[in-house]
């Protein structure tokens, strides 16, 4: 009777542990946010590469988002790794060489028909409580530009909202966004 009491509690704990361990790691604190000074000089440092990246999707009108779990287009739900119509493996391999290279994690873009083109370098968080860091290029200046990313915890989120971005101006049309 012990022995299946033991065997049952190894049956039904081990899935749990596999559920719970990677959430316990994303929120143990191993991930530290990078500040402003260092986005900003890995930057100046890769900039050819953070270029590609923009130019590659903005010019593929289709892709949202490309990250090492796929590709995501407009007309898909789901994202899916290459191949897929439209999109060969060549040029997705060449993303993600890109972003392993900048030490991104994703590229994506917006819908808008003034584009913004992220490439996020940090998050952490689960769920609905994920906060992001990432280097933005925008066709326009955004809104709630700060001088400092780093002191943003001073400044107010408004009323309703559950997450505020912020910009930081780097150079050009690029900025450091961090989100709250």
């Amino acid at each position: 009777m012990k022995k299946s009491s033991a065997l049952l509690g190894i049956l039904v704990l081990s899935p749990l542990l596999f559920f719970v361990a990677p959430f316990l790691w994303l929120i143990s604190g191993d991930n530290p946010r990078p500040d402003e000074a260092t986005l900003i000089q890995r930057f100046h440092d890769q900039q050819t590469a953070y270029e590609r990246l923009r130019d590659m999707l903005l010019a593929e009108k289709a892709v949202r988002l490309v990250a090492t779990w796929g590709v995501h287009t407009a007309d898909s739900p789901l994202s899916l790794k290459p191949p897929i119509a439209d999109f060969p493996s060549a040029r997705y391999d060449e993303y993600l060489s890109l972003l392993k290279q900048v030490g991104g994690r994703v590229v994506s873009r917006s819908r808008d028909d003034a584009p913004e083109v992220c490439i996020y370098v940090w998050s952490a968080g689960f769920a609905g409580e994920t906060r992001h860091e990432a280097l933005c290029w925008r066709d326009s200046a955004p809104p709630r530009q700060v001088a400092s990313i780093d002191k943003i915890d001073d400044v107010p989120i408004p009323a309703g909202e559950r997450h505020s971005f912020f910009y930081k101006p780097v150079e050009g049309n690029w900025y450091v966004l961090r989100d709250e």
